[in-house]
């Protein structure tokens, strides 16, 4: 079963580029800025019961937001919810998610092999998770603290994923501090207006930092276009 678990079968949607990307970074920090809408959730839930379904031994992960967090958890496990159906009717699994107010045990028959931990994105909410995989959802709201936040806990975990709603890089300063940041034009199902997004991205960045990270170099002549 383990070569076949997709995000198809997860989700019933062909593919998603945050997904695939967090895989790729799956033992390092990652950090990407993506347009608003576009399935943030519904990608890092499907990365997260990934981890758990591939591990060998039970396995914690930890998904934080900023404060404004209830809306968010209440989607993330309705979201658990109906991947877990999805994985038993594709493999004929007893797998089964029990919600708490802070957490989603997930289990396989009546063996606990992995949860997802509910933490805001305040103050210390986060520490003593640092041998965990945090996943950082910024893709709706955040403040000044919530960056800083954000920060103090890329000092001592090495391996966070973070995502950061496109319309609210008035802190992008504060990226510069991240050795890699990546910039997604899009990914999964939605549609977006995708001038505006690079609009967007070209008052934010500048034209030389958009230039080298939001638009595709052509092979033979060198020259820049749009995605």
């Amino acid at each position: 079963m383990d070569n076949l678990i997709t995000y198809n079968t997860l989700t019933n949607y062909d593919s998603s580029t945050i997904f695939d990307r967090m895989l790729e970074k799956s033992d390092n920090t990652y950090v990407a800025v993506v347009p608003p809408r576009i399935g943030t959730t519904e990608s890092i839930g499907a990365y997260a019961l990934y981890k758990i379904l591939k591990s060998k031994e039970r396995q914690s992960m930890v998904i934080s937001a900023p404060t404004s967090f209830k809306a968010n958890i209440q989607s993330m496990k309705f979201h658990f919810e109906k991947m877990i159906s999805n994985i038993n009717n594709n493999f004929d699994l007893e797998l089964s998610v029990m919600h708490t107010g802070s957490s989603s045990i997930i289990r396989c028959k009546s063996t606990v092999i992995g949860e997802i931990l509910y933490r805001s994105l305040s103050d210390d909410s986060l520490r003593g998770f640092g041998r965990s995989e945090i996943i950082i959802d910024m893709s709706t709201h955040m403040r000044d603290e919530h960056f800083n936040a954000m920060l103090d806990t890329i000092r001592y975990c090495k391996n966070i994923k973070v995502i950061i709603n496109s319309r609210s890089l008035s802190f992008f300063s504060i990226l510069d501090k991240f050795p890699e940041v990546e910039y997604l034009p899009f990914f999964l199902h939605n549609s977006i207006d995708l001038f505006s997004y690079q609009q967007t991205m070209l008052n934010i960045l500048g034209i030389h930092k958009f230039e080298e990270y939001c638009l595709m170099k052509g092979k033979y002549d060198g020259k820049y276009r749009q995605l």
